[in-house]
């Protein structure tokens, strides 16, 4: 089983490049399973539901976060 794991997203830019380059990367290294660390993603202050969507939509499997998702208050709108 191949697992990738990818560190803090951060921002806009991070997301959009992500979102373009993980199908990429787990087709050409056939992964299996894929965890990322999302929670400053939205300008560095937790995660939106768009974002969330885009990143599993993406291929993302699991999206980590730890105390700085509730930095955003969009964040609750995800659970």
């Amino acid at each position: 089983m191949n697992i990738l794991a990818i560190g803090d997203i951060v921002g806009e830019i991070g997301v959009k490049k992500i979102v373009k380059e993980l199908p990429k990367l787990k087709e050409k290294y056939d992964i299996d399973f894929c965890i990322i660390n999302g929670e400053n993603s939205a300008g560095g202050m937790g995660i939106t539901k768009k974002i969330f969507d885009s990143l599993i939509n993406a291929g993302a499997d699991v999206i980590l976060s730890l105390i700085h998702i509730w930095r955003c208050r969009r964040s609750h709108k995800c659970r």
